[in-house]
């Protein structure tokens, strides 16, 4: 993909840093030349120069706390987030072989490896001392809650409640983090809302795309953290191996059956690097052959995946779908109602609804394979 990328876009690009590329951005920002710099991809002479790999990260404390105060935090809304929100990410490298999920595929790596929990908890602190109306943190980690990581997890949730910090947390989740108690301890510990993977709701499709997970998790799941009174925010895919409109509607029919807090529903991207992207390519239901066709005039990401049972031109249709039906419902509109707990509640629930009509409201070629997050 590098070369690729260089090629297609050789007037633009001069180099590409590959994998995980903190301290390659840095090298270069200090003054390393082009070709002593680890992990990096570049034009010499018309030729293009692969350099040697440069290793995963292993001391992930080492790396420098995300500069936000270059930021100012109140332009950035998130429906489902409080407001003001940062993000951070405690560990990298994901065990699961999800065919379509191209971070540990292209650049972080199965291999788990974790910042200490003293870290991350200074890293909050740290957050709060630069920003003291902060109000919500979202772990983006990809694996913070799977099973070989459910011991530092519990001592994570145990910090933040020894340092009595003032702010909530959020975070991405399995469905098989089902232990109640541990659920809890996260609700003690300041965690408002997890962002949840349950993707399809069709069996056949979540094997396919080797999520490791069953419906029958998912439900319980759902009932178990609303015993710890957390929130949920589902997120829902169309376009799996073998994808049907009947599948596809048996997610956004499940999708309402979680009584889960929020949802958002996208098509699956292909990702060069990733074993789907390779399965399309394979199956002969990747359409373009360009990078630019990727994207329609406005930078928008279009579908490329034309499936038999399921046309590229039908998932938009089925985001729609799943989006109405979704958030139109009366006990749903009811449900969000009675959750709004302060102010910065109201702000994103405000912009929330914000983004989803004018979404609607958006041409077709605007929300082109597009589905609503609550962004702003």
């Amino acid at each position: 993909m590098p070369d690729e990328v260089l090629r297609d876009a050789a007037d633009d690009v001069d180099a590409y840093a590959r994998g995980e590329f903190d301290y390659t951005i840095r090298d270069l920002a200090n003054g390393t030349s082009l070709k002593d710099c680890e992990g990096l991809s570049w034009w010499n002479d018309g030729e293009i120069v692969t350099n040697p790999e440069r290793p995963y990260i292993e001391n992930l404390d080492g790396l420098a706390f995300p500069a936000w105060h270059h930021l100012d935090i109140n332009d950035y809304h998130d429906g489902a987030k409080l407001f003001p929100f940062l993000t951070s990410i405690t560990g990298r490298g994901c065990r699961y072989r999800c065919s379509y999920f191209q971070i540990p595929q292209v650049m972080n790596g199965h291999r788990y490896r974790t910042r200490s929990v003293e870290n991350v908890v200074d890293e909050m602190e740290h957050n709060l001392k630069l920003f003291p109306n902060l109000k919500e943190i979202m772990f983006e980690d990809d694996t913070l809650t799977m099973r070989i990581a459910r011991d530092r997890l519990i001592e994570l949730c145990e910090e933040i409640i020894r340092r009595e910090l003032p702010l909530f947390w959020s975070a991405n989740a399995r469905v098989d983090l089902n232990d109640v108690e541990t659920l809890k301890l996260m609700k003690r510990s300041g965690c408002r809302m997890l962002c949840v993977g349950f993707e399809f709701g069709n069996q056949e499709i979540l094997n396919n795309v080797k999520k490791g997970t069953t419906i029958d998790q998912m439900y319980t799941f759902s009932e178990n953290a609303r015993k710890a009174k957390l929130r949920i925010h589902g997120c829902f895919m169309f376009g799996g191996p073998n994808e049907t409109e009947a599948t596809a509607r048996e997610t956004i029919k499940m999708s309402q059956e979680l009584k889960i807090d929020t949802a958002q529903f996208t098509g699956v991207v292909a990702y060069p690097g990733t074993t789907y992207y390779d399965w399309a390519k394979k199956e002969g239901t990747l359409i373009p052959e360009n990078w630019r066709d990727w994207v329609d005039d406005d930078f928008e990401q279009k579908g490329v995946v034309d499936l038999p049972g399921l046309s590229k031109e039908k998932i938009q249709p089925l985001i729609d779908e799943g989006l109405k039906n979704f958030y139109l419902r009366p006990s749903q509109m009811w449900r969000m109602a009675v959750n709004i707990s302060d102010w910065s509640d109201v702000k994103a629930k405000y912009h929330g609804p914000k983004s989803f009509l004018g979404y609607f409201n958006a041409s077709s070629k605007k929300k082109n394979f597009v589905g609503f997050t609550g962004n702003n």
